[in-house]
């Protein structure tokens, strides 16, 4: 018998005792009044029945374990196992557009980088001693010396590099007006994204024709 029904019974019982006053003469009333008493302590006992019954089976089922600095690091440490890796490579959905803007960066630091170098080198090679070799026509030596197969392919990744990081670079350029001319498109991104690629190719091609 839960809470809220024994107390509507007290009121059922109430409003009962109340009409049996009102309808019953005076000398009963003593009676009713007796009687009103008694239910009443009735219901008292049943609602402390039900109460405790109540909490022996709320209690029943909670275990309580003796917290020390020990369980607080264990708990801790598996934690912190479950918690995301943020940033994560997962979250992102490649576009074209995002692998044109990754390859113009390596693309420039792959011909920025060793031409750096060999700047740098050729510039100090009159301190260092003519027996380094550090010239152009050292560089041409060794490079014919290589196998042609290594040659063409090196030449095959020099020519796409540098036609990806020009064109990639005046598409760039292009979008940047592209808020002044109206144009917000995300389906023209990737279009022109597309046809970077496919003009680099051919610009692969006509280096590697040319050269």
């Amino acid at each position: 018998m839960s809470t809220n029904a024994v107390s509507l019974a007290r009121l059922r019982t109430r409003a009962a005792v109340g009409l049996l006053r009102n309808e019953f003469p005076a000398g009963a009333r003593p009676a009713l009044a007796s009687l009103h008493a008694t239910v009443l302590q009735r219901h008292q006992h049943a609602l402390r029945a039900h109460s405790t019954q109540s909490t022996d089976s709320t209690t029943s089922h909670i275990t309580l374990k003796p917290s020390t600095p020990g369980f607080h690091q264990s708990h801790l440490a598996a934690q912190r196992l479950r918690r995301p890796v943020s940033p994560h490579i997962t979250i992102w959905r490649w576009q074209s557009h995002m692998l044109l803007s990754a390859l113009q960066r390596n693309t420039g630091l792959l011909f920025a980088g060793p031409l750096y170098l060999f700047l740098i080198a050729h510039g100090l090679s009159p301190l260092l001693g003519s027996d380094v070799g550090i010239s152009s026509a050292g560089v041409v030596a060794a490079v014919a010396a290589l196998p042609g197969v290594v040659v063409w392919g090196g030449k095959a990744v020099a020519a796409w590099g540098l036609s990806l990081h020009a064109v990639q670079g005046i598409h760039e350029v292009v979008r940047g007006l592209w808020p002044a001319w109206g144009l917000r498109s995300k389906e023209l991104v990737v279009k022109t994204s597309l046809a970077v690629f496919v003009l680099s190719g051919m610009g692969t091609v006509g280096l590697l024709w040319a050269f």
